[in-house]
């Protein structure tokens, strides 16, 4: 799926056939995201869920650069928020959605070379995982009183949100550099 393109930093195709190519690419890759996102491994009460639906996100953003990852995960999100959504207020449900997936694609702006994969991960749920963390304070202080919280809402949301992210950023650090490099080939 992802072979025979040139090195996203140098790359300067422009012909119809490859622009065709890069455009069903991306919807491949949207598709096998939404795919992935039917089967989750721990879904957390208040959303959230250890899937592998980023892994074709981050592949993408690593081998096609961070423009092709940022709109893919962007597709991705308003799209996964018709799937399953909880969405509170506008706010969160742009910044839960859309805006956390299309982050994914930060992978994609370090060099593409295959020691720099794991580093792409890591970044690339890294914003992810930001964007969920400030929607979960915006939603604390909406919705539950101050003297009623457990813990400050940012440390309540960064702790809920890394109990789902941070094993779906594991998974994904092990699978998209063997990924990448089939498709680097």
């Amino acid at each position: 799926m992802l072979s025979g393109y040139n090195n996203p930093a140098t790359d300067t195709c422009c012909s119809p056939a490859c622009t065709g190519r890069r455009v069903a690419e991306l919807g491949i890759t949207v598709a096998l995201s939404l795919v992935l996102g039917f089967w989750s491994f721990a879904p957390a009460p208040q959303g959230g869920q250890v899937s592998l639906d980023l892994v074709p996100l981050l592949v993408l953003s690593r081998l096609r650069g961070a423009t092709a990852g940022l709109l893919a995960g962007a597709l991705y999100g308003s799209l996964h928020a018709l799937q399953e959504p909880i969405i509170l207020h506008p706010i969160q449900g742009f910044l839960d959605y859309p805006l956390a997936f299309s982050l994914l694609g930060l992978a994609g702006v370090l060099p593409p070379k295959a020691s720099w994969d794991i580093p792409g991960v890591i970044l690339g749920v890294g914003a992810r995982l930001t964007a969920h963390v400030l929607s979960g304070v915006y939603f604390l202080h909406l919705f539950i009183p101050v003297d009623q919280m457990p813990a400050s809402p940012l440390v309540y949301s960064l702790a809920y949100n890394a109990t789902w992210l941070v094993p779906a950023g594991l998974l994904a650090a092990f699978l998209v550099p063997i990924l990448a490099r089939a498709g680097r080939r």
